[in-house]
């Protein structure tokens, strides 16, 4: 992707999220200037104390020459709730951007995924248990008196077969 189609897909994604957002550009541009006071930042260009309105306008020109300068991003996301603006331009480096909800979601399926690894695992250890039980119990020479130990991920858990 050159720079130019990133630039655009930028702007686009941009766009699509301050749309999703649902607020007016003046609602943005208010929580965008709250946003980056609260931490000391001046997002405006030149003189100007606060972005305005016809410069987030600009932002959001696919057309325009004026992008949003590097300090602006987390704020955009935050303002708008989304972070695809972000994922844009980090998706050419190999790099991608989840939010925390979908790390925790990632998180609950990998925990799925052990559960049922773990579950597959006694299930064949329970096999393997009756298929000893079932040799001790039809070979005479053990005697009436066995002891298995098996040891596994759970502890240890004994068996005696008669």
């Amino acid at each position: 992707m050159s720079g130019l189609d990133r630039e655009n897909a930028f702007v686009l994604a941009l766009r699509k999220a301050v749309k999703g957002s649902g607020k007016s550009h003046t609602q943005l541009v208010r929580r965008l200037n709250r946003l980056a006071e609260k931490d000391g930042v001046k997002l405006a260009a030149g003189r100007a104390k606060e972005l305005s309105v016809e410069s987030f306008g600009k932002w959001l020109d696919p057309h325009a020459i004026n992008m949003p300068p590097v300090k602006a991003l987390p704020y955009l996301a935050e303002a708008t709730g989304s972070i695809e603006m972000l994922r844009v331009l980090m998706e050419p480096l190999g790099i991608e951007l989840i939010t925390a909800i979908e790390a925790a979601e990632m998180g609950k399926l990998e925990t799925r995924r052990q559960l049922d690894r773990a579950k597959d695992d006694v299930s064949q250890l329970a096999n393997r248990i009756r298929a000893i039980e079932a040799r001790v119990k039809n070979d005479e020479s053990v005697g009436s008196n066995c002891h298995i130990t098996v040891t596994g991920d759970q502890g240890r858990t004994d068996y005696t077969g008669h």
